[in-house]
């Protein structure tokens, strides 16, 4: 199993690699979490408990928040994210996109560097930077520290 999954992550790595050399060229547009309506936030399955708490916060300031989650299995035989899904996720309107997947995630980033929302924020792992807007990791802190600290920071900086 280990190898099938090493040479389906060889796929959907190169292809990630691809979209970030590309996705520098995109259109971006600073949004404060003021200014914001719209929020999509990639996260795990496995750390929905974690990551709640941050999303009823979100919510608790009036924002539309679009909880994008991702389990094993929605992906296809290569690593890409099945069609469907990624055609929804591509479809919600988003004035800011929050990932919070690990860095071994790479559907999830696969769908953050295609999504066309204009401000990303996210949390750097592996010295990759793919965001507008990120908070540095070394492995130590807790998500839901460091998604407290995106809001916080959201709130914090006003755009112009």
């Amino acid at each position: 199993m280990k190898a099938k999954k090493r040479f389906t992550d060889f796929f959907i790595k190169r292809a990630v690699g691809k979209l970030a050399k590309v996705s520098g060229k995109r259109k971006r547009c600073f949004r404060s979490l003021q200014d914001a309506r719209d929020i999509v936030v990639f996260y795990e399955a496995k750390d929905s408990e974690q990551v709640e708490p941050g999303l009823n916060a979100l919510r608790a300031l009036q924002k539309n928040v679009h909880p994008c989650v991702y389990s094993a299995g929605q992906e296809n035989a290569r690593g890409f994210p099945i069609p469907e899904i990624a055609n929804r996720i591509n479809a919600l309107r988003a004035d800011i996109l929050i990932d919070l997947t690990g860095g071994d995630c790479y559907p999830m980033k696969y769908l953050l560097l295609q999504h066309p929302s204009r401000f990303k924020a996210g949390i750097k792992t592996d010295g990759k930077d793919l965001y507008d807007f990120s908070i540095s990791a070394t492995g130590r802190e807790e998500l839901p520290y460091l998604f407290e600290q995106i809001i916080f920071y959201l709130q914090t900086i006003r755009s112009k």
